[in-house]
This record gives structure tokens, sequence and C-alpha cells, in this order.
């Protein structure tokens, strides 16, 4: 078995008022233009290496923040090969389906990846195994559950920093280094009780079964009214399972719903509310196959949520409760029949 490490960087529109995103940002909001990965072998010794520019086919000019970041230049990735070819020869290199997993450092790798593959219309079956690392090392080191910059892990392992950080190969070494210090076998054991499950990544990236997008909503308060929000059909038999769905907030813009067919069994709705072009708003809806440790964690956000709702409306009563008493003491003051007025 072998780990690869990867590491990508991507651009991303300059404005959503481009021409560029219009076109193309409900479908891609984030197009890979480094591919860096290193391989390890079973006793995580790094014993090759892949990296390629990517010449980007919808977001072309280059982002200020991302070239200062990533000091990737205009040029390098004008004259680079286009994203089908790279990401072939990666998968090439990766060697064959089932003697490798994947690591990254963080979870946007690997969703960055399978939606550009997606995009391109490329197969995703062969990503669907990877592990977020500064999981495994914040259980392993004891450090709180907080992420952690790539640059702070190397210190605090005392570790070479000889290459420039945001290079896709740079940091794959470095992530490659962590992971030689991390006991791999333990940390896969441990990790789905370490992740929470509601996380993308608790068992590796499996494409959703199903995927929504729409674009140019003209007010937040439209989108729980749209079919593609308030309404699910079970994936596998078509039928309407749910009408006017009370999604259940994640966090920020996130939400979740549970469910079920009474064939087919339970899956978990995913909603993100994104800023669209000018002062619209687009959502990408998903949905996924259930776990009983998903359908745990969701039933305590739905709790949560619903004594929140009960705290709120008790507040409230106690408010309007609190405003009528003055009232009533206020027209009582006013009333000239009272013996206590002068």
């Amino acid at each position: 078995m072998y780990y690869i490490v990867l590491d990508l960087e991507w651009n991303q529109p300059v404005s959503r008022d481009t021409h560029a995103y219009q076109k193309y940002g409900n479908r891609l909001t984030s197009e890979i233009i480094q591919f860096g990965a290193v391989k390890l072998d079973q006793n995580k010794r790094i014993i090759d290496s892949f990296e390629s520019m990517v010449q980007p086919q919808c977001y072309k000019k280059l982002h200020p923040h991302v070239k200062r970041l990533t000091s990737i230049t205009q040029q390098a990735i004008d004259n680079a090969p286009r994203f089908p070819q790279v990401a072939e020869a990666f998968r090439q290199w990766c060697g064959k389906d089932g003697t490798y997993v994947f690591l990254t450092w963080g979870y946007d790798d690997m969703p960055a990846l399978e939606s550009n593959l997606a995009f391109h219309h490329l197969d995703t079956s062969w990503i669907n195994r990877w592990y977020n690392l500064q999981v495994i090392f914040n259980q392993q080191e004891g450090t709180d559950s907080n992420q952690k910059a790539l640059s702070a892990v190397i210190e605090y392992y005392q570790l070479e920093q000889d290459d420039q950080f945001h290079d896709a190969l740079n940091d794959a070494r470095y992530t490659g280094l962590i992971a030689g210090k991390l006991d791999l076998e333990q940390g896969f054991a441990q990790y789905k009780e370490l992740v929470n499950p509601l996380i993308v990544g608790i068992r590796g990236f499996d494409p959703p079964l199903e995927q929504i997008r729409k674009q140019g909503i003209p007010n937040k308060k439209l989108i729980y009214t749209l079919p593609a929000v308030s309404t699910f059909l079970c994936p596998e038999c078509k039928m309407t399972l749910h009408t006017g769905i009370r999604w259940v907030h994640q966090s920020g813009d996130k939400y979740l719903f549970l469910a079920q067919c009474p064939e087919h069994g339970k899956f978990l709705l995913r909603l993100r509310i994104m800023k669209g072009t000018g002062e619209t708003f687009m959502i990408y809806r998903t949905a996924e196959r259930s776990t009983p440790e998903m359908e745990t964690e969701y039933h305590i956000r739905e709790q949560r949520e619903l004594e929140r709702a009960e705290l709120l409306k008790a507040k409230r009563a106690a408010k309007e409760e609190q405003q009528k008493d003055t009232i009533q003491t206020e027209q009582s003051s006013d009333d000239p029949s009272d013996p206590e007025q002068p």
C-alpha cells in the first residue's frame, strides 16, 4: 500500500461580476492550476514525486491574491498543459486503483479535485479514499481540534523549512514529512471516531448521489420556496419523499436535512447558499446515503435547533407580556377616575 500525499493550488475568478464567473460560477468556483504530490512507501519514506502546472480554461487571469500567495506567474499557467492531460498523467502516476490512499492537509483539496474532474466529465471513482492528516495530528499530539497551518506543524516537529510554502509540490513534501511522524494505521483505524460524520471526508470522498446547482436567485427568502431546495425525490425510485423541507442549520450558510425513502433508506441532504453575481444568490445541493453516525449527529443538531427555537419563542412571549403590562400600567395612570390621581 502506498500513500499519495496531495496538495493543489487553484485559481478563482477575479470578480463575481466577470463574464467567466457568470458563465462557469454555478459549476466551478475553484480551478486547479498546480498539482503537487509525493508517494510514500509502507515505511512512510518519500520514493517519488509528481508536479505540474495546469492551464486554466475558465478563470484564465491569475487572481492577484493567488499570485502573491503562491508566486505562480501568468506565463507559467498560460504555457502549461490543460487539466484533462494533467489529471490523467497524475492518475497514471498514482498507480493501480486500490494500491494507495490519499493524504491531505485539510479538507479542501480532494473536493476541489473531484469538482474539477466532474466539470471536465472525467472519472472520479479513483479518488474515493482519503484522510485529512490534520485530524490525526490533533488527536495523536493532544492538541485542540482547530485547523493548524502547515508551517506551524513543520516548526512543531522542528523539520527543515528549505522550500517556499504554498507551492503544491513543496507543501506535499512537507505534509509527507509530517506523515512520517504520525502513526497512520492507528489514525486510520480511529478516523471515524475523530471526525464529525457530517463533515465531508469521514469515509473518504464518495461522490454525491445527486448534485443540484441553481444561480441567479434574486433574494435569499425565495431560495427556500424553490423546488430544487424544498422538494426531494429518492435518487433510486424517483418517488417524492419530502416537500416544504425544514432545513437544519449546520454552520454559516450551510444546512442539512435527513430524508427517508420507505424502500431505499435514508439520505443526507446538504444545502449551501452562496453569493452570486451582482445582488443574486446561488445554491448547491447534494444528496448522499446516510450512515448511523451521520444520523446521530444530525439529530443532535436538530434537537439543539429545536431547543433554540423554543428558547426564542419563550423570550418573545415574555417580551410581549412585558409590553402588555407596560401598556396596561400606562393606561391605568392616565385614567381620570383613578382615586390616586390628583
